[in-house]
């Protein structure tokens, strides 16, 4: 009886077992392990901004090997990539987007971030040697140069060389434009300064001191174009002055008659003690 009863009892065990078992196997069954896989492995993600910062890399590493090459380096062209590389990372985005089969985007700040900085760093680091050169000895000792040899030029062609009393010549050259360091001056651009300053010994009148100025600006513009040429004089007791400046086109290739006219002439008044304009001179006399 007791067999009997413990035999029942086991059965009514195994049947609980089986009822509460058979549904949990029945769900693991069903599982698959592309299921196990999307429930536990990260979704994927696409980068954008890397193919921006390896394209940055490659121009600013061309333009670096045109400076070192060439010797030139182009302010302007390293400046003109900055709106290309806003432009590469939108034509990034927009790409990205566009094939990324429900693929998370992940911008790469990282990288946008150095690509400018690259930027910003090469052109500094390209513009240091022109600084330099601009700061530095070098840069002195060629402007130097090349006065001493406008002042040899002009000392060599003067017919008259009695009828000058004072001569100055200024020299900037522009370190950006890799003016070559020899004293050729032939190399000299118009973003060169090159002011000649010539004081006439004294002088009889206007007409004597235009003719003597006509003749020094022709000798100046044949042999130094870009130079800007300005001279002045004095009569023989010092009642005039006169001073014309030829810093354009314009004075270089005018005649006696317009040169007169452009001369500017000052009378000293001996009341004030200064050299008035030659109109409020006599406008003045004529009221007194």
């Amino acid at each position: 009886m007791d067999n009997t009863q413990q035999n029942i009892n086991n059965e009514n065990m195994t049947d609980t077992v089986t009822e509460n078992v058979s549904p949990q196997n029945t769900v693991n069954a069903n599982v698959t392990d592309n299921d196990i896989l999307k429930y536990y492995m990260p979704p994927k993600t696409r980068r954008v901004g890397t193919f921006t910062l390896g394209l940055t890399l490659v121009a600013i590493g061309s333009i670096a090997i045109h400076s070192v090459i060439f010797q030139k380096f182009n302010f302007t062209l390293l400046s003109a990539i900055t709106p290309f590389i806003f432009i590469s990372l939108g034509i990034e985005i927009l790409i990205a987007s566009f094939f990324a089969n429900n693929k998370k985007l992940k911008y790469d700040f990282l990288s946008m971030f150095i690509a400018f900085c690259l930027v910003i760093f090469s052109g500094v680091a390209l513009i240091i040697p022109n600084i330099i050169q601009y700061l530095g000895p070098q840069n002195s000792i060629n402007e130097l140069k090349i006065s001493r040899h406008i002042e040899d030029v002009l000392y060599n062609n003067i017919p008259d060389k009695n009828s000058v009393k004072d001569l100055n010549i200024l020299v900037s050259v522009n370190p950006f434009n890799n003016t070559d360091t020899e004293t050729d001056v032939n190399n000299l651009d118009y973003v060169d300064f090159v002011r000649i300053d010539l004081t006439l010994e004294d002088t009889e009148n206007i007409d004597e001191f235009v003719n003597k100025s006509r003749e020094f600006a022709v000798l100046t513009n044949k042999n130094f174009p870009t130079a800007k040429l300005y001279i002045d004089g004095y009569t023989a007791d010092k009642s005039k002055f006169f001073s014309i400046n030829f810093s354009s086109k314009f004075n270089f290739n005018a005649d006696i008659d317009i040169l007169k006219q452009r001369t500017e002439e000052k009378i000293w008044d001996k009341e004030s003690e200064r050299y008035m304009p030659k109109a409020e001179y006599e406008k003045l006399n004529i009221t007194t």
